[in-house]
């Protein structure tokens, strides 16, 4: 399972001609949710459906709404994952968990508090339900639906075994962040309160539906810090892919590793390759806000490539949003 902040996903379930396009900077994947629901024959088996990947990670709600939105023709089914760059996502991770960019170590209860009050604001609700107004204008008939689907929280709370885990990039000071339970609580929550303003959202719009997976992931057993998972170690041990189920994608992974290693989920192939370079700066998309912070971190000498590590980081990889 794919798991893409806030962009528009459409499927157009019209007998017109298949096309689907991959795009790096964007975070577009033959293997994410979008193209494997229009692969999938549970929505029948139709050669000439049409289908538009229109989804940009990174991009804002007004993005969408000014960008996409203009762009997809009329649909039968309309997926739906907007609102997490909304809520400071980027900017979390970069201050809360990765500190690619850093100065002070109150930063992440600052940025946090920040975000809850973002997504708990009035404009944060009027611009989701500006979204969904301007997206039923693109259903075809009363009988097409918008689905919703909620995000997957990336992390397990129940034990403190990460709390002295650190997936910091930080370099020349001595503050990190790690991922203790306090920490990883405070994050869910972001997503939780994400979820209540989409569900409430969309349960206010005619043929809106949202997509409740919340007890379904519970099960999996699969985010980030699971008892027993050493979250130090790329594929959670020293000898790494011993995960062979998890939500989100080892940092780098793409189907090009899935030879080298010859094991792993779907023999690692879950992320195909994309035709377009990755991590530019600059360029609105969520691959290009992470870029943006590196870039500071090397300037602003908080991050510095030729540098020791800290001890806690290990040298094969860390986990990719």
């Amino acid at each position: 399972m794919q798991v893409i902040p806030s962009n528009l996903l459409s499927i157009l379930v019209s007998p017109l001609t298949l096309q689907v396009f991959l795009n790096g900077d964007c975070s577009q994947y033959s293997y994410g949710y979008p193209n494997l629901l229009n692969g999938d024959t549970m929505i029948g088996i139709n050669p000439d459906r049409r289908f538009q990947y229109l989804g940009c990670s990174g991009a804002l709600v007004g993005d969408i709404l000014k960008n996409q939105v203009p762009k997809m023709q009329t649909s039968r089914a309309i997926l739906i994952s907007a609102g997490g760059n909304d809520a400071h996502l980027s900017t979390i991770l970069n201050y809360c968990v990765y500190q690619w960019f850093t100065l002070w170590p109150w930063t992440c209860d600052g940025e946090i508090a920040s975000a809850k009050a973002e997504i708990q604001s009035q404009q944060y609700s009027d611009n989701l339900k500006a979204l969904l107004n301007g997206v039923k204008d693109k259903l075809e008939d009363s009988f097409s639906r918008i689905y919703w689907p909620g995000y997957v929280k990336f992390f397990d709370v129940r034990t403190n075994e990460c709390d002295e885990v650190t997936w910091s990039f930080t370099r020349n000071f001595g503050y990190r962040e790690y991922l203790t339970q306090a920490r990883r609580s405070a994050m869910n929550e972001l997503v939780d309160l994400t979820n209540g303003v989409i569900k409430q959202v969309c349960a206010e719009t005619d043929r809106c539906v949202y997509v409740d997976n919340e007890a379904t992931t519970e099960n999996y057993e699969a985010r980030y810090c699971e008892p027993g998972v050493n979250e130090k170690y790329w594929g959670g041990s020293p000898d790494g892919w011993n995960r062979i189920e998890t939500f989100f994608y080892e940092w780098s992974t793409t189907k090009d590793d899935d030879a080298q290693q010859g094991s792993g989920p779907d023999q690692l192939s879950r992320r195909d390759n994309a035709t377009a370079t990755f991590v530019t700066p600059n360029n609105n998309t969520f691959e290009g806000a992470i870029a943006n912070w590196v870039k500071l971190g090397i300037t602003s000498g908080t991050m510095n490539l030729t540098g020791p590590k800290p001890p806690e980081i290990t040298t094969q990889g860390l986990p990719d949003w």
